[in-house]
């Protein structure tokens, strides 16, 4: 199968204005919507499983290049939306994001352990410290430590 015959025609973005990776999918799919090859109240299922699949990993290549996708049985044949951003779409804050909430969550969950956060997000605890610094998250991270009365 060739790029061309899956890309739809009247799904061609020449000038995407989204910058974040949400809004570009969004756009996209819109276009799809608008070609009448995507119905309308497909359009947040697919950009759930698109956004899904990014937190997977990114989809984002060099150069600016980026193919988000998803496979689903909701199509009979692939096809595709292509858009052009001039001022380019930052596909890593979703994957910062989601970073970010690991981090948190795991740390929440040790009482600010940073040694057993570390375990449990599968990484060194240097790691760790390094990425909190790298991201900015020192002090921004809030520790809730709930415990039963019977321990208090």
């Amino acid at each position: 199968m060739k790029l061309r015959e899956i890309v739809v025609d009247k799904a061609i973005v020449p000038n995407l204005v989204a910058t974040k990776l949400e809004d570009a999918i969004h756009e996209l799919l819109n276009a799809l919507v608008e070609s009448g090859r995507v119905s309308p109240d497909m359009r947040e299922t697919f950009a759930k499983s698109i956004l899904a699949r990014e937190k997977k990993g990114s989809t984002g290549l060099n150069h600016g290049v980026a193919i988000p996708h998803t496979k689903t049985t909701a199509v009979k044949s692939p096809l595709a939306a292509v858009g052009i951003s001039r001022t380019g779409v930052d596909f890593n804050a979703l994957i910062e994001e989601y970073e970010n909430r690991l981090i948190s969550t795991a740390l929440n969950q040790t009482g600010g352990n940073k040694k057993a956060a570390a375990k449990l997000l599968g990484l060194n605890r240097t790691t760790l410290v390094e990425k909190i610094k790298k991201k900015g998250l020192e002090g921004k991270i809030e520790v809730c430590v709930i415990s039963d009365e019977s321990n208090a």
